[in-house]
């Protein structure tokens, strides 16, 4: 029976195989053809499906149908690529012969777009304190633990109200300038300087 799919029905391939047959008993060759398989893994087919006259003086009619697949795609294709775009092909010739259900992609056809699709969608990333990476707040701590100030200055310097407050992109900027000139350990000498200054009730020059 047909499967659903994003609420669009698709008909697998074998369906239509046994339909047409069916349909035209005795009367139906279906051929295939491997096209090319390069060395990066696309692998090419065409599928050819021919319905016979009922006589020898009625002409066979012919319908084709290509498909490609690349091996590495997703995990099915590592091991099956051939088969699949075999598949795949066999069911476009069968929709150009009138044989697609609801829509001219097959079930199986469907089912390995989405199934790739899930299989490519990127994976989110991971964060951690404040936007950071678990690798840039491990790394920014290591810089902090080695300084001659503590955590509190370092948030002062700052103005950050705690460590939430940086994010990716910051973190990365301190840690790439946290011993140039200008950089964090600058920054925060000279704001120590100056609140030593006030302190002791010097004025600012």
């Amino acid at each position: 029976m047909p499967i659903k799919i994003h609420g669009k029905e698709y008909k697998t391939v074998v369906e239509r195989v046994t339909e047409i047959h069916n349909k035209y008993p005795g009367r139906v060759s279906i051929t295939t053809k491997l096209v090319e398989w390069t060395d990066d893994g696309r692998v090419v087919m065409k599928a050819s499906v021919t319905i016979h006259g009922e006589t020898r003086d009625l002409a066979p009619v012919g319908f084709t149908g290509y498909a490609y697949e690349m091996q590495n795609n997703s995990q099915i294709n590592k091991t099956s690529a051939l088969e699949n775009c075999e598949t795949s092909a066999i069911g476009r010739a069968l929709a150009a012969a009138g044989f697609a259900g609801h829509e001219y992609a097959s079930a199986n056809e469907m089912e390995n777009a989405v199934h790739q699709q899930k299989e490519e969608k990127p994976k989110k990333k991971q964060v951690g304190t404040g936007g950071m990476t678990p690798a840039t707040k491990k790394k920014l701590e290591a810089l902090i633990n080695k300084a001659p100030f503590d955590r509190d200055t370092f948030k002062s310097a700052l103005k950050l109200s705690s460590m939430n407050d940086i994010d990716q992109e910051r973190a990365g900027n301190i840690i790439d300038k946290w011993d140039t000139d200008g950089g964090v350990l600058d920054s925060v000498g000279r704001w120590l300087d100056r609140q030593t200054a006030e302190d002791n009730g010097i004025p600012e020059e």
